[in-house]
C-alpha cells in the first residue's frame, strides 16, 4: 500500500488547481484503506465473481460481473450491461506452463512507484459517463469524466509490479480447460462456496457422530455399564465443544477466513481427546492466497479424528421422484445383508404414523412396481425394529425404524428400490427415508481411549 498523501492545506482566497482535489481524494480513498487494514490486515479480496463457464472450455477467462477490493484498498466493479466485460486468452499461456495450469490474477497499475507518485498516470482512464443533474436545482445536467481502474487480466509471469489480486486457476485437459480447484482471496465464506461445503460437510460428519455416541451412552447408562458411559460422555464433550461455535460462525455468512481457520484448530484440539498420545501437529501458517491448502490441512486432521469413531453403519437418503421414494441400493447390500430403513415424519403425526403409511405403500424394484400395484401387493415386507435393537442407529424421535425381509423376486440388486404410496393416500407424507447399511469395516464402533494410531 503507498504512502498517504499530505493533507492539503485550504486557506480563503487560493487559487484552486485539479491537483488540489486530485490529492485530496487520494488521501480519502488511501487513509480509508489504511485504516480498515490497521483493523483487518486481509480486508481485500473477491466479494462476487461471474464467469462466462463457456468460454473458459476453449480457452478464454470472460468475466461478466465482478466486486473486489485489491489489496490496496481499491474497489473494482464490473456491471453486466453498464461496463464491458473484461476477458484474456489464455490458451498459449497454458500450453506454455511447464505443468499445464496457471493462476490468472486481476491486475491495476500501482498509484506510487519508487515511493513517488507515478507521473504516467496509468493506474487510470479516463471515461465520459451519462447525463447527471443537478441534486439541489435538478436541472442542468451535466456529462462528467470519471476515472475507472485500468484493470486487465494477467499470469504470473506478466503481471510485474502491479496490484494483484489472484483470480482462479485453469489447467489443460483432455476436453479443454477447466478451473483447478483454488478459493480466491476473499473476506467473508459463504456455506455454498467450495471451502464452505467443505467446513460444512465436516460439520455434518461431526454431528453424525454425536448423535451415534449418544444413543451408546443411553445404552450404557440403561445397563448400569459406567465406565462405557464416562468414557462415551468424556468423547461427546470433546466434539461437542467447538461445533455450534463453528457451525454458527459458517452460517453467519460473514465470517472472515481467518476466523473460521482459528476455530476450526480449536475443533483440532478438542478432537485430540479422542487420542491424547497422538497430540496435535503444527498445522501451517494461515496463507490468504492458498485457502484450501492450510485449511485442507486441519479439517483432515479433525476428519481423520472423527472418522474413527465407527459407527458399524452408513447411511444413504432416498430421493423423492413421481414414482416414489426411490434409492440404488448400495454394493454392500446386493448381495444380502440386513436393509433397515429410517422414517422420519412430520412433528404431530403420531407415533404409528410411519408404519400406518408403510402399509399402505408398495416397496419393491422399479420395474416390478407397476405389477405389484396392479395386483394390490405389497411386494418386500417389513417389520418395526424393537427398542433395543434401534439404540445402535442413533435417531430422533421422528424417526421410525424398519427392517426389509423377504425380498424374493420383487427386488432385482441392480436396479433402484422403490417406497411408493397411491397418490390418494391419505396418511401423512415422510419428510424423508434413509436407508442404514453395514460399513465395510472391522474397526470398533465405538473409540476405545487406549486405541491409537
Amino acid at each position: 500500500m503507498g504512502q498517504i498523501p499530505e493533507a492539503i492545506c485550504w486557506s480563503e482566497g487560493m487559487q484552486l488547481l485539479p491537483q488540489h482535489f486530485q490529492q485530496q481524494s487520494l488521501r480519502a480513498e488511501i487513509l480509508a484503506a489504511q485504516l480498515v487494514a490497521a483493523a483487518q490486515p486481509y480486508y481485500w479480496g473477491v466479494l462476487n465473481v461471474e464467469i462466462d463457464e463457456a468460454a473458459l472450455i476453449s480457452g478464454t477467462l470472460r468475466v461478466l460481473a465482478l466486486e473486489a477490493i485489491l489489496p490496496d484498498g481499491l474497489w473494482l466493479c464490473i456491471r453486466p450491461g453498464v461496463h464491458p466485460p473484461l476477458e484474456l486468452n489464455f490458451q498459449d499461456l497454458v500450453t506454455a506452463s511447464p505443468q499445464h495450469q496457471l493462476t490468472l490474477y486481476l491486475v491495476v497499475p500501482p498509484l506510487y512507484r519508487a515511493g513517488e507518485l507515478d507521473a504516467s498516470g496509468r493506474r487510470y482512464v479516463s471515461q465520459d459517463g451519462k447525463d447527471i443533474p443537478d441534486l439541489v436545482s435538478k436541472e442542468s445536467p451535466a456529462v462528467l469524466t470519471f476515472w475507472r481502474p485500468d484493470l486487465a487480466i494477467l499470469d504470473e509471469q506478466h503481471r510485474a509490479d502491479g496490484v494483484c489480486l489472484p483470480l482462479l486457476r485453469v489447467e489443460e485437459g483432455a476436453g479443454g480447460f477447466a478451473r483447478k480447484a483454488y478459493f480466491a482471496p476473499q473476506p467473508r465464506v459463504l456455506p455454498e462456496s467450495l471451502l464452505g461445503k467443505r467446513i460444512a460437510a465436516l460439520c455434518t460428519e461431526i454431528r453424525g457422530k454425536c448423535a451415534f455416541l449418544a444413543g451408546r451412552l443411553r445404552q450404557a447408562l440403561q445397563d448400569n455399564n459406567e465406565g462405557d458411559s464416562a468414557r462415551i460422555d468424556r468423547q461427546l464433550a470433546a466434539l461437542w465443544a467447538r461445533l455450534p461455535e463453528l457451525q454458527s460462525a459458517l452460517d453467519s455468512r460473514v465470517a472472515h477466513p481467518l476466523s473460521l481457520y482459528l476455530i476450526l484448530n480449536g475443533v483440532a484440539g478438542s478432537v485430540c481427546a479422542l487420542n491424547p498420545q497422538a497430540g496435535v501437529p503444527a498445522f501451517r501458517a494461515f496463507h490468504y492466497e492458498e485457502l484450501l491448502a492450510c485449511f485442507d490441512d486441519v479439517i483432515g486432521f479433525i476428519m481423520k479424528s472423527v472418522m474413527r469413531i465407527k459407527a458399524g453403519y452408513g447411511r444413504s437418503e432416498f430421493t423423492l421422484e413421481k414414482e416414489g421414494f426411490v434409492i440404488r441400493p448400495p454394493a454392500v447390500l446386493r448381495l444380502g445383508g440386513q436393509w433397515v430403513i429410517g422414517v422420519q415424519m412430520p412433528g404431530g403425526a403420531g407415533d404409528d404414523a410411519a408404519r400406518l403409511w408403510l402399509d399402505r405403500a408398495v416397496i419393491a424394484s422399479l420395474s416390478q412396481l407397476e405389477t405389484l400395484q396392479r395386483q394390490r401387493m405389497r411386494g418386500v415386507l417389513y417389520r418395526p425394529l424393537d427398542r433395543q435393537e434401534q439404540v445402535s442407529y442413533s435417531v430422533g424421535d421422528d424417526t421410525r425404524l424398519f427392517s426389509l425381509y423377504e425380498f424374493g423376486e420383487w427386488f432385482n440388486p441392480d436396479e433402484p428400490l422403490c417406497i411408493a404410496v397411491p397418490a390418494q393416500n391419505a396418511a401423512a407424507e415422510p419428510l424423508s427415508i434413509v436407508l442404514f447399511f453395514p460399513e465395510a469395516s472391522d474397526d470398533i464402533p465405538v473409540l476405545n481411549e487406549a486405541d491409537h494410531d
